[in-house]
């Protein structure tokens, strides 16, 4: 790596600890572009193909692939989603209620604040309540998930959880200031964010407490630890299994999770595992981190010296915008499938940020006024593809918040219940077959339909105009070739 470094290095950074108190001396090295990797097959590769769901914005993707790729790169090509605008809904929620105090922007500074976070769990809670079967929701991080976590147990009889004052200067770790039962305290402030708790909520019940009376069960992805790969890989796959057990023994579930983490990528949530996604404010990464820094330095070095196209702030945005999306994808996952996705953010729809989402997710985004509307828009559209959502669970005396189990009536039903849904499913999956294998059978062999991308800046980089590019939004056809046979998973669910 050093060697790389010395023959190319207006790619890398080099940072220098030396170490001391302790602690050991450290070189680092930080390849800043994909030049440095991708240059060296450019005389190896007759082409190189990139296919993905989660590219957008493509100019920022393409220009930080480096210049030896640009300079190869076609006209890129876009697919639709795979299912109809019947099956999708992308709901933008800028506030929790139609108070304008009641603000959801999801800055650095709203996060250290208790009413906000009481103002997120609300509306969550409302979103929730409208969608069937198990849902995914994503939060930026795992601190924030666990300060979620505590501020959303808490009753109106709790007090105050956090510490909405600034720090003061001169108090220590164990200074007078800290209030008791506080763990944490928090500096800053931010506008818009009202003093006082929002819609407080029933006496002795907190927002844990709806969230399970509406979904049951809610898992929550273990943060990671100092162990082993194998037995962190144990410990997700764990709390995958209880989730979709619980959806499957119930019929309905939560899971919460960080963009970036296990749940959120590289995993398939099929059908009634992922019915919704929400998506609560935009993971930017976190700049303390000085190889983060270092690289949004480097791209303004190079945009100001002419070398590069994208500046650091347009790098940075870029990778929130791809964690977001890759959390997006965990729902619809076969043409079969429907669902809702949710983004509950105000930046979204009043700057505009959902427009830099994936091609395939805009015809389906729609925005909202508050949660309350977009719940009433959810409902409609499960209502529409006959998914009936289970009525809110009341605690009773028998068997409340605090009390035993269900009676032995109660569980003798829940299993005739699960029984019938078990057979009525395997008939349904055999009269499924049936028509799959006939319509396989008696499907003439066509052309399928694609577009190439309609975005100026990527025309402009192709290399040869003349001879490769397409004009931007003509249509092209692909012959399909008929196959000696035909294979399906036609046991799937």
């Amino acid at each position: 790596q050093l060697a790389a470094a010395v023959r190319r290095p207006e790619l890398y950074v080099a940072r220098a600890h030396p170490g001391g108190q302790g602690q050991q001396a450290h070189l680092h090295l930080w390849l800043m572009s994909a030049e440095g990797t991708l240059a060296k097959l450019d005389n190896e590769l007759h082409a190189f193909v990139l296919m993905s769901g989660t590219l957008s914005p493509l100019p920022t993707t393409i220009a930080e692939l480096g210049p030896t790729f640009q300079s190869r790169t076609l006209t890129p090509v876009a697919a639709n989603h795979v299912v109809g605008q019947e099956s999708l809904r992308v709901v933008t929620v800028p506030q929790q209620s139609p108070s304008a105090s009641s603000k959801l922007e999801c800055t650095f500074h709203a996060w250290k604040r208790l009413p906000f976070l009481l103002s997120i769990g609300h509306a969550l809670l409302k979103i929730v309540q409208a969608i069937p079967a198990g849902i995914l929701i994503f939060l930026p991080s795992y601190d924030l998930l666990e300060r979620c976590l505590e501020a959303w147990q808490k009753t109106e009889d709790d007090g105050q959880l956090l510490s909405c004052e600034p720090r003061r200067k001169g108090k220590g770790k164990g200074g007078k200031n800290r209030s008791a039962g506080t763990k944490r305290r928090y500096r800053g402030a931010v506008e818009r964010v009202p003093d006082e708790a929002p819609e407080a909520t029933i006496a002795g019940r907190s927002i844990m407490d709806d969230l399970r009376a509406a979904k049951g069960t809610i898992v929550v992805e273990p943060p990671p630890m100092c162990q082993n790969g194998a037995t962190v890989a144990r410990v997700y796959e764990a709390a995958k299994e209880r989730y979709e057990q619980a959806v499957q023994q119930s019929g309905q579930a939560a899971l919460l999770a960080v963009y970036r983490g296990r749940m959120s990528e590289g995993v398939s949530f099929d059908d009634d595992f992922a019915r919704g996604v929400v998506c609560i404010g935009i993971p930017f990464p976190n700049l303390t981190e000085e190889r983060l820094a270092q690289k949004r330095l480097c791209n303004d070095f190079w945009l100001a010296r002419g070398v590069g196209h994208v500046s650091g702030d347009a790098w940075y945005e870029s990778k929130a915008l791809h964690a977001v999306a890759q959390a997006l994808g965990r729902c619809i996952r076969h043409p079969g499938d429907f669902g809702a996705l949710v983004l509950l953010d105000s930046r979204w729809s009043e700057l505009g940020k959902a427009s830099q989402l994936p091609r395939w997710l805009q015809p389906f985004v729609v925005d909202r006024n508050d949660a309350e509307d977009a719940a009433l828009l959810l409902q409609e559209h499960f209502r529409r593809l006959g998914v009936l959502i289970p009525p809110k669970e009341e605690p009773s005396e028998s068997h409340g918040s605090h009390g035993s189990g269900p009676c032995k009536a109660c569980e003798a039903k829940d299993e005739m219940k699960d029984e019938l849904k078990d057979e009525l499913k395997d008939e349904l999956k055999d009269e499924l077959k049936d028509e799959l294998k006939e319509e396989v059978n008696d499907a003439p062999y066509g052309t399928i339909t694609a577009q190439w991308l309609d975005t100026e800046a990527s025309c402009s980089q192709a290399s040869e105009p003349s001879s490769r590019a397409v004009a931007p939004g003509s249509v092209f056809r692909v012959p399909l070739a008929k196959p000696a046979g035909v294979c399906l998973d036609l046991d799937s669910d």
